[in-house]
């Protein structure tokens, strides 16, 4: 039996669809395309980081799809680059709300986002964002 071949997906939000939808998303949706976009994840992977994958230094992945695992670096010349802000901003809120759950992409009230709770978000985000214009 054959496998059936997928073709990559091609399509790049560019600034214009992605400002329109970032305007009007939830926090953790916002989080999350933030965290996908300086990472180069899937939205999938971009769910499944903890906080115990952040050694300081770098954020280590293990891609669900394709099984890699990656060291993506959040500091540079002893600063911390745009990741590792993100990162430092991500383990600060999760602090001020007493976050208990070992996501980084969380909801304001501490519960790790799924799949469907982000789409969910995604959705709403753009259906708002076509009632404002």
């Amino acid at each position: 039996m054959r496998k059936n071949k997928e073709r990559p997906c091609d399509f790049y939000a560019g600034p214009e669809i992605w400002n329109a939808v970032y305007e009007y998303a939830a926090s953790e949706l916002r989080d999350a395309m933030d965290l996908a976009y300086l990472t180069g994840q899937r939205p999938a992977d971009v769910l499944s980081m903890r906080v115990a994958d952040c050694d300081g230094n770098y954020l280590q992945i293990a891609q669900g799809k394709s099984s890699k695992k990656l060291r993506i670096e959040l500091r540079s010349e002893d600063q911390s680059n745009h990741l590792g802000l993100l990162v430092e901003r991500l383990m600060s809120q999760r602090k001020k709300r007493g976050v208990r759950s070992p996501y980084l992409i969380t909801t304001e009230d501490g519960r790790n986002v799924t799949a469907a709770m982000l789409r969910l978000r995604f959705d709403d985000a753009r259906k708002m964002q076509g009632r404002a214009h």
